[in-house]
């Protein structure tokens, strides 16, 4: 079994990976990019997104953590993305964020987001998914 991913998990490579990874995904789906200082960048944009991969890179951030959360149904996905990017501050700098409905989310009546959220501050001496970055 071959691995087909062109990065090796856990390095900046992979952070840039999942950047245009979401930026690439089909209209209709709820996500969102950030920038490390917390804005939003289009994923419609190719080069403001291709700028915001290439920036993490060349930082050193590696995913720290992926926080997830559960949403009702009935919730709009804008909101559940704002709501989750918030709580997953606690852990570092989110920088995607993307809305998950398996058929078996749907047929619960609810659906997932995932936020990833990096760690690019290596005097912390933790990864971001051991300690909150604001205690």
């Amino acid at each position: 079994m071959s691995d087909k991913r062109d990065y090796e998990p856990g390095t900046p490579q992979e952070v840039a990976a999942l950047v245009t990874r979401l930026a690439k995904q089909p209209g209709g789906r709820g996500r969102r990019l950030l920038s490390r200082t917390g804005g939003r960048v289009d994923h419609r944009k190719a080069d403001d997104v291709l700028a915001l991969a290439d920036e993490l890179e060349a930082s050193g951030a590696t995913i720290g953590q992926v926080y997830k959360q559960g949403f009702p149904a009935a919730t709009g996905h804008e909101d559940a993305i704002e709501e989750a990017v918030k709580a997953a501050r606690v852990y570092g700098k989110p920088i995607t964020a993307e809305v998950v409905q398996t058929p078996e989310h749907e047929e619960a009546g609810e659906f997932l987001v995932v936020v990833r959220v990096v760690d690019v501050d290596r005097g912390r001496g933790q990864p971001a998914s051991q300690r909150p970055a604001n205690p």
